[in-house]
C-alpha cells in the first residue's frame, strides 16, 4: 500500500507509530483518548506490533544488503 503513494514501508510505519504515541500523549494530558473505540491498552499493543514489524523490515533490509555485498 505504501508503494502506491510512493512512501517507504518503514516511513509509513513510523507515521502510524507516531500517531499512536500522540494519542497516548493526549490521554496523559486530558485523561481520555480522542478515539472513542480505542482503549489505552489497544494503543500500547499497536505500538508493540508496529515495533515488531519495524524490526522485521530492518532485519530484512540488512539481509538484502548483505546479499548485494553492501
Amino acid at each position: 500500500m505504501t508503494k502506491d503513494i510512493n512512501i517507504k514501508p518503514i516511513d509509513g510505519l513510523l507515521i502510524r507509530f507516531l500517531d499512536k504515541v500522540q494519542r497516548l500523549k493526549s490521554f496523559a494530558l486530558k485523561g481520555k483518548l480522542e478515539v472513542e473505540n480505542e482503549g489505552v491498552n489497544d494503543a500500547w499493543e499497536d505500538i508493540i506490533g508496529y515495533s515488531f514489524i519495524a524490526l522485521g523490515l530492518l532485519l530484512e533490509a540488512e539481509k538484502n544488503n548483505r546479499k548485494e555485498g553492501n
